[in-house]
């Protein structure tokens, strides 16, 4: 195996190295896989006995200088090797490395320590990495996209991050539960600024939205934003007098809160610095929302809107809300499930959703579709409660365009709820293609209403309904 090595670094002739190293004592033997002229991939089992292992990687690592890619992935081992280690933590300078990614499939191996000096480095991806200190990764301002799940040490790593001014993709996952609030106060103070970072994804047990606003600050052309936690960190005070004004023209917004015993209003403390102005897509997932800070934004989206998507969500103070007529013109998907509890889905024995207001957003979701179908495709999917009739006839006018239909029948049984027809409306339309899904207390109620929209019943060509179901969906239409 070593000779091989030799004949691929030999082959590439000087040019740029991508080296893929796969830490795996289980595997039978070392291993090069095939490689083109520009690449070595250098994936070996690690035995500290295994000669041919030690010199394939030495004489990799000694090629450091023209290495462009390197991607070390460890299974089954709770160390760092000791000669992948070496390589990794005496401070060599790595003048061409655009491409670091470090992986532990087993989540954290023992604590290790990363001294590298990375000034050209552009890609950085860390899985479930443990340091010892992250402050000796030395990086540079070329960073473009910053990878960071389940790795220890965030906090840390972030001092180094106001260096990297030219990061355009930024994603922070930690679904262990294992580390402390994200913050991001090492980030946000001073004339710190990241001007081209276009996306940020956020995916953390608790977070501090504070530090998160004054962040989202230095952030000026950032265009989506996707934030999904389960808590807010709580603040004995709540100091908000450095956050400086500045508004956010996002195209992609997401907010969601996972299901927790501590549901909090993540969208109410962005509201006044989020514009809708350039809006394409929306997502909001398990919240329970303000009308009053809410709906003014949804309308802003308007005349942008593409795509929207509403989750376990439902409005509060909707009558004191300000309202704003008019259509979505460039909607084309939009999905509700309005399955929700009024307090136990939140965990909160503080906050309630009164039937009424369940009522209105079901009323107000609705009413942002077109009263006549639209000169383009839709997909409207509404899932997780019934429709009555005035809302079945509603969707249906404002979606169904000219030509043949076709209706699937679906029934589902919760076992915790009544069960319920599912009613699925499309066409073949190449052109002009829609969708149109809602749910029914059962088949004969949804059918009738559909059946009440001028001249609907005589276009429909097609009725596809589960064989087991079969009897009793037509024995519901006589």
């Amino acid at each position: 195996m070593p000779a091989q090595v030799d004949w691929q670094l030999a082959k590439s002739r000087g040019r740029e190295l991508d080296v893929t190293l796969r830490v795996d004592p289980f595997l039978d033997e070392d291993y090069v896989d095939d490689a083109d002229i520009e690449e070595v991939h250098a994936a070996s089992s690690v035995r500290s006995s295994n000669a041919a292992y030690a010199s394939n990687l030495q004489k990799v690592f000694a090629e450091s200088p023209r290495i462009r890619e390197l991607k070390v992935t460890l299974y089954h081992v709770a160390e760092w090797p000791d000669l992948v280690h070496e390589a990794l933590n005496d401070g060599r300078i790595w003048p061409r490395l655009t491409h670091l990614l470090l992986h532990n499939y087993d989540h954290w191996e023992e604590p290790a320590t990363f001294d590298m000096v990375l000034p050209e480095v552009q890609v950085l991806h860390l899985d479930s990495i443990t340091a010892v200190d992250w402050t000796r990764l030395k990086l540079g301002p070329a960073l473009s996209s910053l990878d960071i799940r389940d790795t220890l040490g965030f906090r840390e790593l972030s001092t180094q991050l106001p260096l990297c001014c030219s990061i355009r993709k930024m994603k922070l996952m930690d679904w262990t539960r294992a580390q402390d609030v994200l913050s991001f106060d090492a980030l946000a103070f001073g004339a710190i600024s990241f001007p081209q970072l276009e996306e940020l994804t956020i995916w953390w047990e608790t977070i501090d939205e504070q530090s998160l606003i004054r962040f989202l600050a230095a952030c000026p052309n950032l265009r989506d934003l996707d934030v999904t936690i389960e808590n807010l960190a709580e603040r004995d005070i709540v100091d908000d007098t450095d956050i400086p004004d500045y508004t956010l023209c996002l195209m992609g917004l997401s907010l969601s809160i996972i299901e927790s015993g501590s549901r909090q209003d993540l969208f109410g403390p962005l509201a006044s610095k989020l514009s809708g102005e350039y809006l394409r897509a929306l997502t909001i997932d398990n919240l329970l929302l303000d009308a009053r800070n809410f709906l003014p934004f949804l309308f802003q989206c308007r005349s942008t809107l593409k795509v929207m998507h509403f989750q376990y969500t439902h409005l509060t103070n909707i009558a004191r809300a300000p309202r704003s007529g008019g259509e979505f013109p460039r909607l084309s998907k939009l999905k509700l499930d309005l399955q929700c509890e009024p307090a136990s889905r939140f965990g909160d024995s503080n906050v309630t959703v009164p039937p009424g207001d369940i009522d209105l957003t079901t009323s107000l979701f609705l009413s942002i579709l077109p009263p006549s179908p639209p000169a383009r495709s839709m997909d409207v999917r509404i899932s997780g409660a019934p429709l009555g009739d005035e809302y079945i006839r509603r969707l249906v006018a404002g979606i169904v365009g000219p030509g043949s239909i076709r209706l699937d029948v679906i029934y589902h049984d919760y076992g915790g709820r009544p069960p319920e027809h599912e009613i699925k409306i499309s066409n073949g339309h190449p052109g002009k293609p829609f969708t149109c899904s809602f749910a029914t207390p059962d088949f004969a109620h949804g059918f009738r209403a559909i059946c009440m929209v001028s001249e609907l019943r005589e276009r429909i060509v097609r009725l596809s309904v589960d064989t087991a179901r079969a009897p009793h969906v037509f024995l519901q239409l006589q």
